[in-house]
């Protein structure tokens, strides 16, 4: 079964989710929401802030921390719930092909995962914000500041909510470009940025198909030594990846250095390398395999 058909494929994804869904909801969807609405607590609780437009933009920093984490987390555990054997041997004799089978995990683990992640975190947040309402809160200190309001027109109480704030840290300023930047530079900087993101999405599913154990400890030490590794090259041979200088708050000068450019065509390179790879284990996936691995080199 060499062709993709959608109808298959959708028949497939919902096998996934009937089988996904309660660890889905249990683990990532229940223990987020705890942990952020636990951690915005403490968070209230330890630090004496004296504005409430400081608590939710840490509120905001504690959000976008957890999220890209949670992310890549679930990411690298691609193919985990398919260590058992009964459920890998249910997922091989599926009537879909091994491309469909391996796209319905992707969607699972990368798009309705970190969906249902960004869900966990807003619910988190609204019991946050019921609980200070309720509550009263009127901030650490009898001095605290009561509401605020910032430049932009927005007025911050205790119990408002952190998302916009969090959606916005998300959001790249080179989307945004509130300095006004060239559009060079604007158009380089989005592009790095999509390009590391891919790759760093192509490399975390690749490990999550390859090992069946620590795949995200395995690829987080990788992630940290790929980037050690950078920035000791560039730093041997003094290359730079953008500069920029102001006077007076006006745009005095700026670069883009070679960096940008060699990044935006190896990264892609290598995600295309990573994702093709992936699926090559993927499709050798058999009923008996090692301990550690799920594609056995020596068997080859």
């Amino acid at each position: 079964m060499n062709s993709f058909s959608l109808n298959r494929f959708l028949k497939t994804l919902y096998w996934v989710l009937s089988v996904g869904y309660r660890k889905m909801l249990l683990w990532y969807v229940g223990s987020v929401t705890l942990v952020v609405f636990i951690g915005e607590l403490l968070f209230q609780k330890m630090n004496s802030f004296p504005y409430p437009y400081t608590a939710i933009h840490d509120y905001a920093q504690l959000g976008v921390g957890l999220f890209i984490i949670v992310s890549l987390i679930m990411i690298s555990l691609f193919a985990f719930d398919y260590n058992n054997k009964r459920r890998r041997t249910t997922l091989l004799m599926l009537p879909s092909s091994n491309l469909e089978k391996y796209l319905s995990l992707l969607v699972f683990t990368s798009v309705i995962g970190i969906a249902c992640l960004f869900l966990a975190i807003v619910m988190g947040d609204s019991l946050r914000m019921a609980w200070n309402w309720m509550s009263d809160y009127n901030g650490p200190k009898l001095d605290c500041v009561m509401e605020l309001r910032t430049t932009d027109g927005i007025t911050y109480h205790w119990w408002s909510s952190a998302i916009p704030l969090l959606i916005k840290e998300i959001t790249p300023d080179a989307i945004t470009n509130p300095m006004g930047l060239p559009t060079d530079w604007v158009v380089m900087s989005c592009l790095l940025t999509v390009c590391f993101w891919l790759w760093l999405h192509s490399f975390y599913t690749l490990n999550g198909t390859l090992f069946r154990k620590y795949s995200f400890v395995v690829t987080s030490v990788c992630v940290l030594a790929s980037f050690l590794i950078l920035v000791k090259m560039m730093a041997y041979f003094k290359l730079n990846m953008f500069h920029i200088s102001w006077v007076n708050g006006e745009l005095k000068e700026y670069e883009i250095g070679v960096m940008p450019y060699v990044l935006s065509v190896v990264l892609p390179i290598i995600t295309v390398f990573n994702y093709w790879a992936s699926f090559r284990i993927f499709k050798g996936f058999q009923l008996m395999t090692n301990k550690w691995t799920n594609y056995d080199i020596l068997k080859r």
